[in-house]
């Protein structure tokens, strides 16, 4: 069941070609199911651009569903 709270959706192995289409002058918000690809993808969006405001989701969409679901 897919989890979806907006923005730009891409896959972790396609960002790298993506990076020089992101707005690095807005906040980014990197997520992923469990958080752990989410945190690679920030790594790699900070190293491009040093100044960006850059987080992960801790926990991912999972933990989200998790506390909506009681």
């Amino acid at each position: 069941d897919a989890f979806h709270i907006g923005g730009s959706n891409i896959p972790l192995e396609e960002l790298a070609d993506c990076l020089e289409d992101l707005n690095a002058s807005r906040p980014v918000v990197c997520y992923c199911s469990s958080g752990k690809r989410s945190v690679v993808a920030a790594r790699l969006i900070r190293e491009r651009f040093p100044a960006a405001r850059v987080y992960s989701l801790s926990g991912g969409t999972d933990r989200i569903k998790a506390a909506m679901e009681g």
